[in-house]
């Protein structure tokens, strides 16, 4: 008859423990604590970030014309907002700038997108242009920084 050799059963390790967080520090909490409470419109909220999706522009008439894609990747909705329409400007816009031309956005729900046709002149052999979502800072956003797009080229549609 063979021999069974029995053996111990084998114990699994237990995980380590998680290391505990590290305590919040009190200059982060004011800091969270100010951008909860900034106030830009009863329709936005700071969970928002809207970006610039898509960008098709092209020349019309000697204008300028881009259709613009904006998208809220953010966790709350975006009120009504400005797209903003830069013609020759040589760098990325920012809040503050003059446009040449704008677009009025109603509003973008979380996660979703709204487009806009935005236009200005002086344009007609062709030009470089950029636009900027929420240009009038209308919105509270989790990141102010990544609303411009360009540049683009306007060229003539054949």
């Amino acid at each position: 008859m063979p021999s069974t050799v029995l053996r111990p059963p084998t114990a699994t390790p237990a995980p380590a423990p998680t290391p505990a967080p590290a305590p919040a520090r009190r200059g982060a909490l004011v800091a969270l604590f100010a951008l909860a409470c900034t106030d830009k419109g009863a329709d936005s909220g700071a969970g928002a970030n809207l970006q610039v999706s898509g960008l098709l522009c092209y020349v019309e008439g000697g204008d300028a014309a881009c259709d613009v894609l904006v998208e809220n990747t953010g966790t709350s909705d975006a009120g009504a907002f400005e797209v903003q329409l830069f013609v020759g400007l040589g760098r990325g816009p920012e809040v503050g700038d003059s446009p040449d031309g704008t677009a009025r956005v109603a509003g973008v729900a979380a996660g979703d997108e709204a487009g806009a046709t935005v236009r200005a002149g002086g344009c007609a052999g062709g030009c470089e242009v950029w636009v900027l979502a929420d240009g009038g800072d209308a919105v509270a956003e989790s990141d102010e920084a990544d609303n411009a797009s360009g540049p683009a080229s306007a060229v003539a549609r054949r």
